[in-house]
């Protein structure tokens, strides 16, 4: 084991020796991540953990129709915890108080960033749902990919919720008029409304929920809700290790073709101990990147979550995962041309097709399956599941299992078939 220890020691004093490999594990990253950070919205000193307090989004309504299905429309999305309804709630950030909204402050509020979004309900709006016609509304909007679809899905759910209580109403007409009918137009509204109201209150008791966990301090009640450096941290640093580690491929073709290896081999050392100090050495290099990384993530805010032990065996995990890739790829490398091509083109693909550069929930279908045959798809989940839903060790045990048996697989074919010679 000393000697294993001594090797790894041996190749890590070769590497910090040169000034280069050490702006490319320390500055290069921590530029790339502060950057990145900031473009999804990241802010200096915020906290990227999980919060108990739901997230306030303000949201204007400009009602063109003034009925009572209207009122009950905005009635319902004020019963939203995460929404402050403008003009009728506190809080609506308006120059001076106002009793409704036009179209045109509501959009100037936009550009502003006041608010996220704006709802326009038509004229007629009551008369067209009573009648079952198509009714739109027409929804002004700030979100992006990076702030998600909140508002706009609560929204859709409000709609849904009172579509359905309508839908009930007409069936109920339907089938009491296949029945036996009504004696007159105002019955038949009479038991509609009934249905309606015990529909409403039959959805009522069981309400479909949309919650919005608050994962920056502070109350967003504009478009600026990202992801910030609770993505860029742990995506770069996954990236910056692939880097780091695949480009031990131009070491250890290096090492063979100045005969470093085969000298080694006649030194009173084993096959094994020779390969297992590289492995060190390059396990120890992936740690060191992530260890600098996740240092800046404290500095700039980053929660990684209550479980240190989960956090180290996740990072441990995608580091070994990346170390075993690169022997695995050493035994099909003939040349360092070919070694500094293939690193730099796996990490430029795996990298983003595992979600380092952005998110995989913005990604299609398809794509996000496809990305997870990258292993920086598993160890971002990961991350994800310790930075944004206060997940611990059991949480993360599928990606830390993914990555623990695709260690073992390339480890398997790097070490079979590693060559010390020509």
């Amino acid at each position: 084991m000393r000697n294993i220890f001594e090797i790894a020691l041996n190749d890590l004093r070769i590497f910090f020796s040169e000034r280069g490999n050490i702006i490319s594990l320390t500055v290069v990253p921590i530029f790339m991540s502060i950057a990145l950070g900031i473009a999804f919205g990241g802010t200096f000193g915020g906290n990227t953990s999980i919060s108990d307090e739901p997230i306030k989004y303000r949201m204007d309504i400009v009602d063109n129709d003034k009925s009572s299905i209207s009122l009950e429309f905005i009635d319902n999305l004020s019963e939203s915890e995460n929404l402050i309804v403008c003009p009728f709630d506190d809080n609506c950030a308006l120059p001076e108080p106002v009793d409704e909204l036009t179209i045109d402050m509501a959009i100037a509020r936009l550009n502003a960033n006041d608010t996220i979004s704006a709802v326009v309900i038509p004229e007629n709006f009551e008369a067209e749902l009573q009648a079952f016609n198509e009714v739109s509304m027409t929804y002004y909007t700030n979100e992006t990919l990076q702030t998600g679809n909140p508002v706009g899905s609560i929204v859709s759910a409000t709609i849904e919720r009172m579509n359905s209580a309508f839908v009930a109403g007409r069936v109920g007409v339907l089938i009491a008029s296949d029945l036996g009918g009504f004696e007159s137009d105002s019955e038949q509204e009479e038991f509609r409304q009934n249905v309606y109201s015990r529909a409403t209150e039959l959805i009522d008791d069981n309400p479909l929920v949309i919650r919005y966990i608050l994962t920056e301090e502070g109350e967003q009640t504009g478009s600026d809700v990202g992801t910030g450096f609770g993505q860029s941290i742990p995506g770069i640093g996954a990236m910056q290790v692939l880097f780091t580690v695949l480009a031990g491929l131009v070491t250890l073709i290096r090492d063979r073709k100045q005969w470093t290896l085969q000298r080694l081999t006649v030194m009173p050392l084993t096959r094994s101990e020779i390969l297992g100090g590289k492995i060190l050495m390059y396990f120890t290099l992936g740690m060191i990147q992530y260890a600098i990384l996740l240092a800046v993530g404290l500095l700039v805010g980053v929660n990684y979550g209550d479980s240190i032990l989960a956090l180290l065996i996740l990072v441990s995990a995608f580091v070994l995962c990346s170390t075993a890739l690169t022997f695995a790829l050493a035994t099909r490398v003939t040349s360092e041309g070919q070694a500094n091509s293939l690193a730099t083109l796996l990490g430029l693909v795996l990298a983003p097709l595992g979600g380092a550069w952005w998110p995989l929930a913005i990604v299609p279908d398809f794509m996000y399956v496809v990305g997870h045959i990258s292993p920086v798809a598993w160890v971002m989940g990961g991350f994800n599941d310790l930075i944004f839903f206060g997940g611990g060790l059991v949480e993360i045990l599928p990606e830390v299992g993914v990555l623990l048996v695709a260690s073992v697989v390339l480890f398997i074919i790097g070490v079979r078939g590693f060559q010390f010679g020509d």
